[in-house]
């Protein structure tokens, strides 16, 4: 049975396994412009250095 690993390496013949290229190309391009905090919903992805 598999299930959801968020702690450490994913097996995919033992976790869900989701692939998220295009999310990580806009948080580079995010970061890339200036942005110095990305947030979804509650929860912050990056805090740059001022």
């Amino acid at each position: 049975m598999k299930k959801f690993n968020t702690t450490g390496v994913c097996i995919p013949s033992k976790h869900y396994m989701v692939n998220i290229d295009e999310r990580l190309k806009k948080i580079k391009a995010m970061v890339d412009e200036g942005e110095k905090r990305i947030t979804v919903g509650d929860k912050v992805l990056f805090e740059g250095m001022l």
